[in-house]
């Protein structure tokens, strides 16, 4: 578990958003609530029914918010902006 920690702090490649989530992969690992399923596993990785994600795969025109019209729909903006999203982030 140790060497999992180090190098999933050390790598500074793709996945910053999810060591954003998960800085320390320990408790997460042996965490005895909550399971991965379809949304929170689009969320996690951004790979979802974001406008960024598919703007960037050209199946949308523009990758703006559906919900708030913000210019871009990304994880981090339903998760930290969006007001559509306040009731879930309570």
């Amino acid at each position: 578990m140790n060497k999992w920690q180090t190098e999933w702090v050390q790598n500074t490649g793709t996945g910053g958003w999810i060591r954003r989530l998960i800085p320390d992969v320990r408790p997460w690992v042996s965490r005895s609530f909550g399971t991965m399923n379809y949304h929170i596993t689009q969320f996690l990785t951004g790979h979802g029914c974001f406008g960024e994600y598919l703007w960037r795969f050209k199946k949308r025109d523009v990758s703006e918010c559906h919900d708030c019209l913000d210019p871009t729909d990304s994880t981090e903006h339903a998760f930290f902006e969006c007001d559509w999203w306040w009731r879930q982030r309570r």
